[in-house]
């Protein structure tokens, strides 16, 4: 009778492994990330970053001297928004319970306060930006799937909290043909009145969002605004799809 090969044993002895001690083996390497430009620590567990992240998952293919402790820098993504990001990729969900309100009125509900709802809003944007930095696109789906249903609020009464400081960071950060800006262009062309619009005249960058808007509009034509405004049903419309299979499908779910 032939030998049993080491590899052919060490493969038997792996399938006879209980699928709960083999997923657990994945978490033992640690990873630590430096967010933001003060390197604030994040120590995440490799397999869960790379897992959701092809911005990770490459990083981590590259070979770490023995001794030497795993470290990535993202600098360009604030601390709060890493501490977002790591309870998505833990849990599969946005939690905005972990950052702080800076608006005094907006006691223990977020919804309460304009203020605090465009702050929000600002938390919501930058997660996108940083989901588009780290290659997680179910991320930034999930950011316009929240995004949606705010606006739809807004669409019947529910009030408005677009600033001039969330179309600054927007514009200074994302591609001219990113869904996202379609998104907010929608909104704005659908809820706000004249004098709304006012305080962006003078933000940073105003020539291109006022040239963005304008050709928005245009593009939109004689169109009801029920046919543009954002809503929970129309999300998948501003989704990111990495193929027309992926679009299909999405469309088919909603």
């Amino acid at each position: 009778m032939p030998a049993t090969s080491k590899k052919r044993q060490a493969t038997e002895q792996d399938s006879d492994t209980p699928a709960a001690k083999r997923t657990s083996a994945r978490y033992v390497d640690l990873i630590t990330i430096l967010a933001g430009a003060d390197k604030s620590p994040f120590v995440v567990h490799k397999y869960a970053l790379c897992n959701k992240s092809k911005f990770f998952a490459a990083a981590c293919k590259r070979e770490w001297k023995e001794g030497v402790e795993k470290t990535i820098c993202v600098p360009s993504i604030t601390p709060e928004i890493f501490e977002l990001y790591v309870h998505w990729v833990y849990s599969g969900k946005i939690d905005l319970s972990l950052l702080p309100l800076v608006s005094p009125r907006a006691g223990n509900s977020r919804s309460d306060d304009v203020e605090g709802g465009a702050q929000d809003v600002q938390y919501l944007i930058e997660l996108y930006v940083a989901g588009d930095t780290f290659m997680d696109e179910p991320v930034q789906n999930k950011v316009i799937d929240r995004l949606a249903a705010k606006m739809e609020c807004w669409l019947e009464g529910g009030g408005m909290c677009i600033q001039p400081g969330h179309i600054e960071y927007l514009w200074s950060r994302t591609s001219p043909d990113s869904a996202i800006r379609d998104l907010f262009l929608d909104s704005i062309a659908s809820t706000m009145v004249k004098d709304q619009l006012q305080p962006f005249r003078a933000m940073k960058g105003a020539q291109d969002f006022w040239y963005s808007l304008a050709e928005h509009q245009l593009e939109r034509g004689d169109l009801c605004v029920e046919d543009f405004a954002p809503t929970w049903e129309r999300r998948c419309v501003y989704h990111v799809h990495r193929s027309d299979e992926e679009r299909r499908a999405c469309e088919q779910r909603d």
